[in-house]
């Protein structure tokens, strides 16, 4: 599973850390949290987080620097919640090198299986929420101010009805490539049987803006493949079935369209007007967060739209240093497209990300551990694909 250039912690070892780390996003995030933590010690005492090791390109040293802003500008404009979320991410920047650096291409495997599986669980878990069976997951040990209710949407282990909707996205994208990659008609009933029952669950969670996230997603997973017939097919059928769905009133929350808009034009025009006053350099993370008061009453965390939060939190000049990192994802997209065999995982990275921005035009649920954990675990595994690929082998999936 990994790369055995690190002697000093034993390649199963390190393989074992990685599967309880992945393991632990399916719980509460205070779970993944003290997992992440014991994983980040062992990581560090034998000597696998060690800077000498981080890479040297212009990719990593903007990133580096970003975090570095981040940090540096919540500081200066005292976003206490913007320091603690920065320093994380430079916590997160050890693991991720690492992460980057030894993840050989066969966990992309491990990573989906283990989803999926989890996924049947979370299907029960949120079948007995829904039905009243159980509550919602307590979290007001850790603060009275995490008591929040989500009348008739279910949230599982996610702490949030939406951070779970993304979740049960990326899972639904998982099934749908195991369906395709799968060979004997009982492997592509049983991922179609996973992918239906995380489809359903992602209709318990209420997210509205899940119908569309999957109906762009499928369309570009198809269309990266190469079927370009089924990709138009899946618009048109998965479109028909939700148009259907919301004039028989079977999909949730959708009698309440008017409010929810309303709800994010007050978030957006407050946001915008921040931004105005503060558009080349942001205040850190969370920054809708901190300067609300100054604008309006609405109190909540972000911005509820990915490009706005980016650009309200840090600036034109924080957002700068983002940019060209994704620029660089995009050019390592476009070298693993010369490679028929990386064109399944390909499509399945460009169809995650697709769920990201999707979403994030009324969200933004990748801003939280769970989310961006599974997120990354399968971004991070791109340029070791490529090397792959490069180095001709074939069979490495």
């Amino acid at each position: 599973m990994f790369n055995k250039s690190h002697p000093i912690l034993p390649v199963d070892i390190q393989s074992l850390l990685l599967t309880l780390l992945l393991i632990s996003l399916f719980f509460p995030f205070y779970i993944t949290l003290i997992v992440f933590c014991l994983v980040m010690i062992i990581l560090a005492a034998t000597g696998l987080l060690s800077v000498k090791q981080w890479p040297k390109h212009r990719t990593a040293k903007s990133i580096i620097l970003f975090t570095v802003y981040a940090l540096g500008i919540s500081l200066i404009f005292h976003n206490w919640v913007g320091v603690l979320i920065a320093v994380g991410m430079i916590i997160l920047l050890f693991f991720g090198f690492y992460y980057a650096r030894a993840a050989r291409v066969d966990y992309l495997e491990e990573i989906m299986n283990v989803s999926l599986i989890a996924s049947i669980i979370l299907m029960f878990f949120a079948m007995m929420e829904h039905y009243g069976i159980i509550a919602e997951w307590d979290y007001t040990f850790l603060s009275k101010a995490m008591n929040k209710v989500h009348p008739s949407r279910v949230e599982a282990t996610f702490f949030n009805p939406n951070y779970f909707a993304m979740i049960l996205e990326f899972f639904s994208i998982f099934g749908l490539y195991q369906f395709i990659k799968a060979k004997r008609w009982l492997q592509k009933l049983t991922y179609l049987a996973l992918t239906l029952c995380n489809l359903y669950s992602l209709a318990l969670t209420g997210c509205r803006t899940s119908y569309l996230v999957i109906i762009v997603a499928y369309y570009i997973f198809f269309f990266m493949i190469g079927y370009k017939k089924q990709a138009i097919l899946s618009l048109i059928v998965l479109t028909t079935l939700a148009i259907v769905a919301f004039g028989m009133g079977y999909l949730p929350r959708f009698n309440e369209l008017t409010f929810a808009f309303s709800d994010r034009g007050e978030i957006w025009e407050t946001a915008c007007r921040a931004l105005k006053d503060n558009f080349l350099f942001g205040q850190g993370p969370l920054t809708y967060m901190h300067v609300y008061s100054h604008y309006s009453t609405h109190y909540t965390q972000h911005a509820h739209n990915i490009f706005l939060d980016i650009l309200l939190s840090y600036g034109l000049v924080g957002t700068s240093l983002l940019a060209y990192p994704f620029y660089q994802l995009l050019k390592l997209f476009k070298r693993m497209s010369a490679y028929p065999a990386l064109r399944l995982p390909l499509a399945l990275m460009v169809s995650l990300v697709s769920v990201i921005f999707t979403h994030g035009l009324t969200d933004v649920t990748i801003f939280w551990i769970q989310t961006a954990g599974i997120f990354l675990a399968v971004i991070l595994i791109a340029p070791n694909l490529l090397k792959s690929a490069q180095e001709g082998e074939k069979n490495f999936l």
